[in-house]
Order: C-alpha cells, then structure tokens, then sequence
C-alpha cells in the first residue's frame, strides 16, 4: 500500500474544518480512487453507510468490488480515460448485504500532492428506480386496461349498429323488429354494466374514492342483497338461502357493501348449475364479522386462484346460461372490502363449487 497516497487525504481532512464537514455532511457518497490502479485512497461517511464498509479497512483496496458488473466499470473507465474532466454516469452497484444500488455517478479528476486522482459521487436513486418501475407497470396495466374494455365495447356496439340498420333499411314485419329492439335493449343493457364498472374501478383507484360509513347491520343487508337476487335467480330455478347469526352491526358503507355483496351473489348464479342452491351468511366473529357465499357450481382452478381478483382476467369456467360477465366484479368487491380495513378470501374445488369470504373489523 503507498502510504503516502493513504495519507495525502487524511492530511487534508485533518488541516482543513471544510474538508471534515465535507466528509460528515455532503449527501452523495465520495469515493476518492488512485486514477492509475483503482485503488481507495479515501471515502465519507455517506458512501461507508451506503455501502456498509468501514473506511479504515477500505483503504488501499480496488474499488472494483463494488460493481455489480465488471463491464461496466470498465466502460465507465474507457469513457472517462478519452476526456480528461468532469463525466456523468447511471450504474448499479453492490451494496451492503449484496444488494443492488441505482446511482447516479459523476467522476472528476483532481490533483492532490502532485498526485493525480479520480473523484467518485454517488447518489442513490434506488428507491426512484423502484418507483420508476413501478410506474411503468402500471402503465403496462393501464394500456392492457384499455384495450380490453375497446374489445369488450366494440363487439356489443357493433351488433347495435348492424341490428338498428335492419330496422331502419329492411322491410321487416313487428314480430321481427320487436326481436331485434329487445335484444338491442339486452346489448345496451351489457354495455352500461360495463361502463358503470370501468367507472366504479376508477373512481376506486383514485384518490377521490371515500366511503360514506354509518353503523348498520351486516346481517340485514345481506338478506336484503338474497332476496333481490332471487328474482333473477329463479329464472335458472337457483334458489339461495341466507343464515344471519348474532349482532352483526359494523361501520360500513351501505352502498358499497351491497355493490361488493351483489357481485358475489349474481356471480354464484351465473356459475350454478340450473335447479341448484347458494348458501349464504353472515356471522359475527373474534374480530370481525363475515358474510360467507357459498354455491355448488363448476369451482375455479387451483391455479387461477390467483387471478380472480384482478380486472379483466378470463378463467377456463365459464356462465351456466350464456350470461356475461365485465370481468370487474370481483376486483371490484376487493377494493371495496380492503377500503373498510377488510379482507377478501376465497376456497374452490373444481366441480364442487366455491366459497368467498368477505371479512369487515369489528
């Protein structure tokens, strides 16, 4: 080791109250390096925390260590070599516990004792990076959001536009027409649902959503939320059954829960088979209370567990009656549950049926 290059810096540090701010203060990490062989003649407080080094010990090694690849640091060392001044760099390199650290970098050369040098700053921009990429994501989800919805509008806007030019340029008799109106009717009807999700899911993801929270009773929305749907359930001869047991009053959201409830139990009777039943019910337990629904229909695959929940996602079972889905309820139903400090679970076995859980705090 040159001792006299280890110590030119110390002799600084030590003569100059500046110097020792700079080290203590300065919100970058400063590596200090031999412009010949890469070695460590000095690094601050910053850099050592960062890194998880102790500065004594780093003396006089390579700095090569801390690249997370080799062929960067020799590329960053090329570029520098052909200017002799100040460079900016972005790299990665290995902090303490081997993690990986964004930074931005610049490298400059100074002279110190005759003795020429390269100065090293880093800043850490991990945690930028990691919301960089986050961001990206969900733009990712944004794009593929979009154009799921494009689909699942054009089809039904398509088959408006053809059936009301029928009407409008055929001579058709009323029985036909009537035919064509009531299934214009029925497309217009899917279309709205479509759009009044889209709605719900943006507004849900904005900062705009807020619950309007009163205490009510868990149990008596539930059994008002069964008996709507069994008007429509009766069409496929489905016949659902409510058990409320106990005080069953929380704080909620009356409008939202009977959304989140109303997606459980429409997508229960689209899944069941005709002339079978759905159970439901609501319990008050250790800390929460629970509305269990329960049908006997074809189950969900053990891996599309997983993706139920999320916007859009198509699984392998499909509507016992043709009936259509958004694909938004049940990511719908999770937000709203996660947004009274609840939880969403779910237990499925392929043609036994499944069982979703919605689970508000006490």
């Amino acid at each position: 080791m040159d001792t006299k290059r280890d110590s030119s810096f110390e002799r600084m540090l030590a003569a100059d109250s500046k110097m020792r701010i700079f080290n203590d203060t300065v919100p970058a990490g400063i590596l200090v390096i031999g412009q010949e062989d890469g070695r460590v003649v000095f690094s601050n407080r910053y850099f050592n925390e960062a890194f998880g080094v102790d500065a004594v010990a780093l003396l006089g090694e390579s700095w090569e260590s801390f690249f997370v690849d080799k062929d960067e640091r020799q590329e960053l060392m090329v570029e520098f070599s052909v200017r002799d001044q100040v460079r900016d760099f972005e790299l990665r390199l290995r902090g303490k516990d081997d993690t990986v650290l964004w930074g931005l970098a610049s490298l400059a050369p100074i002279m110190v004792d005759d003795e020429e040098l390269l100065l090293f700053a880093f800043s850490d921009v991990t945690k930028l990076k990691h919301i960089e990429g986050k961001l990206r994501e969900l733009n990712e989800i944004k794009n593929r959001f979009l154009g799921m919805a494009a689909h699942d509008l054009r089809n039904p806007i398509g088959a408006i536009r053809s059936m009301s030019n029928m009407i409008l340029k055929l001579d058709l008799d009323d029985e036909r027409k009537g035919k064509l109106l009531q299934t214009i009717s029925r497309t217009s009807d899917q279309m709205l649902a479509l759009l009044n999700d889209l709605l719900d899911v943006s507004v849900i993801e904005s900062s705009e959503f807020s619950l309007k929270q009163r205490t009510g009773s868990l149990g008596a929305l539930l059994k008002e939320r069964v008996a709507l749907v069994s008007l429509s359930a009766e069409k496929k001869g489905i016949r659902l059954f409510c058990d409320i047991d106990g005080d069953t009053d929380i704080e909620l959201d009356p409008g939202r829960v009977a959304q989140a409830i109303d997606n459980l139990l429409t997508n229960a009777v689209k899944y069941s088979a005709p002339d079978s039943i759905v159970e439901t019910s609501a319990r008050r337990g250790g800390s929460s209370v629970d509305i269990r629904v329960r049908d006997y229909g074809q189950g969900i695959a053990a891996d599309e567990i997983g993706r139920i929940f999320m916007p859009f996602e198509r699984l392998s079972s499909t509507p016992t009656a043709g009936e259509k889905s958004t694909g938004l309820g049940l990511a719908i139903t999770k937000k709203i549950v996660e947004a009274h400090g609840g939880t969403v679970g779910v237990e499925s076995t392929p043609g036994e049926g499944s069982t979703f859980t919605l689970s508000f705090p006490l």
